[in-house]
């Protein structure tokens, strides 16, 4: 599952997910709280989440993701444009 605020971010992960063909993109969201609904449902292979979002940040949804026993265990891929080590530390310390 691929979820990130950015449409451009998107099409190309998208474009990228579609090159190879081990990898089946099960749901592309705009919107942190609409992927912690999905991941509930589908529960897909891995995450891969943006961290910058409105409403509900990536750092947000992982905490959720984590404390969903339905999804717990769903590897999370964080993506950012950010590259200070404050953002890697609370995206390690979410898991």
């Amino acid at each position: 599952m691929l979820v990130d605020d950015s449409a451009i971010v998107r099409g190309f992960m998208r474009r990228w997910i579609d090159e190879e063909p081990r990898i089946e993109l099960a749901k592309a969201c705009s919107d942190g709280a609409q992927a912690v609904a999905e991941a509930a449902s589908i529960r897909p292979d891995v995450i891969v989440l943006d961290i910058e979002m409105p409403r509900m940040d990536g750092y947000e949804v992982a905490a959720q993701v984590r404390n969903d026993p339905r999804t717990k265990d769903i590897p999370i891929i964080m993506i950012t444009s950010r590259v200070g080590d404050k953002h890697r530390a609370r995206a390690i310390e979410l898991g």
